[in-house]
């Protein structure tokens, strides 16, 4: 099987949030390599321990073997690594499958009596984490899949084990059952389970709970609620049960319907976030870059909207022109940076000069337009208005940028587009830049 995600998908999250990530799973892993070697230490040399750190010698193993693999993930010679953590792999498989032999033999002669050691479920996720380990750095074919479903079966052994001593501890079912698994091995199983899924995020498709962008926020933020929501779902429901205040059935039909309104809130918050990211999107694909105004795809696409309202609504509608003069020139002598900061100016003078339902965009390298709801006095008054706070920022000790203007108002009689009025104020633009040379030469 082909897989459809490249290595390194992860690289899109910043450097800081990528050193974050990783001193976690080294934290991590040092905590559940640390807590299976003080396991198998206390098991060599047999001295009073507390509790919480007594534990099945091939649990400490399987662990400690583990960790060791996962800690060489992090070198970067690949090829002795390589080797290392495949051994890691094996030994800890042969330790967990060497216990499910053992359990089976003793449930075959001893008519149910399993001796201690390994229960069924660790050394499942035992297995499940060495095949994760072996193929923690595959990306494509059949072993990124096996990388993949090696994950999900991990998360499904080490969650039965969390939820089991948790559902016991809080006495969910009105009974305090013994603990199945020692709470040491059960933290060993979940350090060292965060730490590898972790590692394998950076291949595979796991690697999407690392991706950055609207993609990599959106699954992190699935992740926790697909993770908690069950295990509350069914706390609850063995509560409600054991308490004898609500028969089975109501309680079943309560949480059921409680499934259905969270869902529903769950998709209708969803898609309040989805339409809002759209908005963001189209906002962004119709502005410019640099000035912040409309470019011209935005330009054309809100001007005409607002041209057909005035010509339904039978209002007056014009269009102004606006060019940066000799903004090749400056750019050429003072740079890039002073012409940038130039169209900045004019952007800004034209967004505070108009008011907010005139559409202005930058529709060329140095050309802006501006539409809106104006009569031919209007957009005369408009445009005179503009020039004299142009040349009211005019400052000997740094550049100004000279504008040059045309504008035409639309007839209702002659059937005219937004593209017809734009040619007409450009073309009038024209003559008064042409007229200014004239003037400047004579």
């Amino acid at each position: 099987m082909q897989s459809n995600f490249a290595v390194g998908s992860f690289r899109s999250v910043s450097p800081a949030m990528s050193r974050r990530w990783a001193a976690a799973e080294l934290t991590v892993l040092a905590a559940g390599g640390g807590l299976a070697l003080l396991g198998l230490a206390a098991w060599l040399f047999p001295q009073p321990a507390p509790d919480w750190l007594q534990l099945p010698a091939d649990a400490a193993a399987a662990g400690l073997a583990c960790a060791m693999g996962l800690g060489f993930s992090f070198a970067h010679r690949r090829g002795g690594e390589q080797r290392f953590r495949q051994l890691m792999a094996v030994t800890a498989a042969l330790i967990a499958l060497v216990a499910i032999a053992g359990r089976m033999k003793a449930l075959h002669g001893s008519a149910g009596m399993l001796q201690p050691g390994i229960p069924p479920t660790v050394a499942l996720a035992f297995l499940f984490l060495a095949l994760n380990l072996f193929f923690l750095r595959a990306h494509r074919g059949a072993a990124s899949f096996l990388g993949d479903v090696s994950v999900l079966g991990l998360g499904w052994s080490v969650l039965t084990l969390i939820f089991d001593g948790l559902f016991s501890a809080m006495h969910v079912f009105g009974v305090s059952l013994p603990a199945k698994t020692s709470p040491a091995t059960v933290w060993i199983l979940g350090l060292l389970s965060v730490a590898a899924i972790a590692r394998r995020t950076e291949y595979g498709a796991f690697s999407l709970l690392r991706g950055g962008g609207i993609s990599g926020r959106l699954i992190r933020i699935l992740f926790w609620i697909v993770l908690i929501l069950p295990f509350l779902r069914e706390a609850l429901r063995a509560r409600l049960i054991a308490s004898g205040r609500v028969p089975e059935h109501s309680a079943a039909a309560s949480l059921a319907a409680s499934a259905v309104v969270f869902g529903m809130g769950f998709l209708l918050l969803m898609g309040y976030y989805f339409r809002r990211l759209e908005n963001e999107i189209r906002e962004l694909s119709l502005r410019d870059e640099l000035t912040g105004v409309y470019n011209l795809r935005g330009f054309r696409l809100l001007a005409d909207q607002a041209f057909r309202l005035a010509q339904r609504s039978h209002q007056a509608f014009s269009v102004l022109f606006v060019d940066v003069d000799d903004l090749k020139q400056i750019n050429d002598e003072l740079g890039h940076a002073v012409g940038s900061s130039l169209l900045l100016e004019t952007a800004e003078l034209l967004r505070s000069s108009f008011r907010e339902t005139d559409v202005v965009g930058r529709v060329g390298g140095d050309e802006f337009a501006v539409a809106g709801h104006f009569d031919s006095v209007g957009i005369e008054q408009a445009a005179e208005r503009l020039a004299e706070e142009n040349a009211g920022k005019r400052d000997p000790q740094r550049p100004h940028a000279s504008l040059s203007m045309g504008h035409v108002t639309a007839n209702p009689e002659q059937g005219q587009s937004l593209e017809d009025l734009l040619a007409m104020a450009d073309a009038a633009m024209y003559e008064q830049k042409r007229s200014k040379k004239q003037q400047v030469t004579v």
